[in-house]
């Protein structure tokens, strides 16, 4: 039922819904008009509700082109909806909630009460409960976002987004609308409509949404990315050091046939969400090496003569 007015929902704001389906949120607009679930105060004082609900909006609303004005319902009336339908389909309260918001040009790096890092793409937003951790750890994400997630096998990791629900008890991975990317560990993807719709993924492995199913299949080593963490910020470090860094945060294994003459060349650099392909590129030419990939093993050749 909560998925079917989600829809509903998604079809009246982009204005593809029919009759019956606009009579539908009107009517439910109505009910909150006439008995809101939250008063429009509490969310005017509250900017991190504020916040969180205009990210949703934003995100909802600039995938594509309205065949009809969004003037047919006022901006706070579009709030109460919003807001509205998370209350009901979650049960629960806004003052019992946390949302992070990344705005629309910026990125946004999180540390959860866990320890868990997330990176959250412009435009995105992360809500939680303020009793995270106590008793589970389950987020929900509207928009993108990477996530590093600290060990705790006991309380199990999980995303719940538009299309997927994930599950991890420590590992990083991406979270895309239609797809989920594992860069380490072990990653549980469900149907959030049929929890035994699942896939198991592992490093290199990604899985996306078509048709209501689950399509599993393999990363090129070339287009992992890299996480959003200081880590990949390099000041003054050497290839080893480099080395060491690409392959605990990434998952890969490097291996050298030969080391460059230069390899002890100290270099600073950012290589913060950049693709292995751009990494490579560059530490290719700073070295001057050349390299091939064989599976999950990047090798390293003897220097380019």
């Amino acid at each position: 039922m909560q998925d079917k007015f989600k829809e509903i929902l998604k079809r009246y704001l982009s204005g593809n819904a029919d009759k019956q389906q606009e009579k539908i949120i009107e009517d439910f607009i109505q009910g909150l008009e006439r008995k809101p679930l939250i008063d429009l105060k509490d969310i005017k004082s509250d900017t991190v509700v504020r916040n969180s609900i205009y990210s949703k909006i934003k995100y909802q609303t600039k995938k594509s082109k309205r065949r009809r004005s969004l003037g047919l319902i006022s901006l706070a009336t579009t709030c109460v909806i919003i807001l509205g339908f998370f209350i009901y389909s979650n049960n629960i309260h806004t003052n019992q909630k946390i949302a992070y918001c990344a705005t629309e040009n910026q990125s946004k790096s999180i540390k959860l009460s866990d320890g868990t890092l997330v990176e959250l793409t412009s435009g995105s937003s992360l809500v939680l409960s303020k009793d995270f951790n106590q008793f589970n750890r389950k987020v929900t994400l509207v928009g993108d976002a990477f996530f590093n997630v600290a060990k705790d096998s006991l309380k199990p990791f999980i995303v719940c987004s538009d299309n997927f629900n994930t599950q991890v008890l420590g590992t990083s991975f991406f979270v895309k609308q239609n797809l989920v990317e594992v860069v380490t560990g072990k990653v549980k993807v469900m149907d959030p409509k049929n929890q035994e719709n699942y896939v198991i993924l592992y490093p290199t492995d990604k899985v996306w949404l078509k048709d209501d199913r689950l399509y599993k299949n393999t990363i090129d080593i070339l287009s992992l990315v890299s996480p959003g963490s200081l880590s990949f910020v390099f000041q003054k470090k050497t290839l080893a050091q480099w080395q060491e860094v690409i392959e605990e945060e990434m998952d890969v294994k490097i291996v050298f046939l030969s080391k460059p003459s230069n390899s002890e060349l100290t270099v600073d650099a950012d290589f913060r969400n950049s693709t292995m392909a751009d990494i490579l590129q560059s530490l290719s030419y700073l070295y001057d090496f050349e390299y091939k990939i064989e599976n999950k093993t990047i090798i390293i050749n003897n220097a380019k003569k």
